[in-house]
């Protein structure tokens, strides 16, 4: 899988750059909003993987504008409402907790891949 990470917490794109690389997926990591939008429209990627933060509804919402289809996780520090947590879902995103692990990552790769 071709996996879009955007986040502008540097240590968790490494991270999850490298556990990805570790399952055998390649990247693409974007620090801003600006960034990801332009990659997600010149590539087509098979996952993406956002921080929610300030800038993730924005990103999810035009992604799911551009292309409805493409399976998408939020990675949170958690301490999110209901509200919030139900904004996600209801976007079509799988939420994970950070620290994110491997197997959790996995798993949850797994599960979006089999829904398409």
């Amino acid at each position: 899988m071709h996996i879009l990470i955007h986040g502008a917490d540097s240590p968790q794109r490494k991270t999850l750059h490298d556990q990805l690389a570790r399952l055998g997926h390649a990247t693409t990591e974007q620090t801003t909003p600006a960034q990801a939008e332009h990659a997600f429209g010149f590539f087509a990627f098979d996952l993406v993987i956002t921080q929610w933060g300030e800038t993730g509804p924005h990103l999810l919402q035009r992604m799911r504008e551009t292309r409805n289809n493409t399976p998408v996780i939020i990675t949170t520090g958690g301490g999110r409402s209901n509200k919030e947590l139900e904004e996600i879902r209801t976007l079509g995103a799988k939420i994970l907790e950070n620290p994110v692990s491997r197997n959790d990552l996995e798993v949850a790769i797994n599960e979006l891949a089999g829904e398409k």
